[in-house]
């Protein structure tokens, strides 16, 4: 299975979702609604990439999207209520960063040898998942 394909416009915080913020777009990026992303030196946010060194750590997933420079709204990791994101999953399956930009997969063999694996959560329903970021980023063998 390749990367769950994200439809932006399906991708909704929960109503107990409470930790979102607002940040800015770096130079050179630009995310649609539903790309997972990470912060970077200058406080500005990149798009995650679990095969990209330093792009590991995701801080937010965005809810809103935007061209380089532009500020967008961001749920953050940490929360339990589960946010509809933008595709389609298996219940209960883990949710891993993809190796492409901003991606999400569910499928492990999606993460190639010497890329990182980095958990987002787990799948509530088809549609729904806790979005938690684990923090495990080991190198997979």
């Amino acid at each position: 299975m390749a990367a769950i394909a994200i439809t932006a416009a399906n991708v909704l915080p929960s109503s107990t979702s409470i930790s979102q913020t607002t940040g800015v777009l770096a130079a050179g990026v630009t995310a649609t609604q539903g790309q997972y992303l990470y912060t970077l030196s200058d406080g500005t946010y990149g798009l995650a990439d679990a095969n990209v060194t330093d792009r590991w750590t995701v801080s937010g997933v965005a809810l809103s999207g935007g061209s380089p420079g532009q500020r967008i709204n961001i749920l953050e990791p940490g929360n339990d209520a589960a946010f509809v994101f933008g595709g389609t999953g298996t219940v209960g399956a883990v949710l891993y960063l993809s190796p492409t930009a901003g991606g999400i997969t569910e499928t492990y063999a999606d993460i190639a040898s010497a890329e990182k694996v980095v958990i987002l959560g787990q799948a509530v329903t088809a549609t729904t998942m806790t979005f938690k970021t684990l923090g495990v980023q080991v190198t997979k063998p």
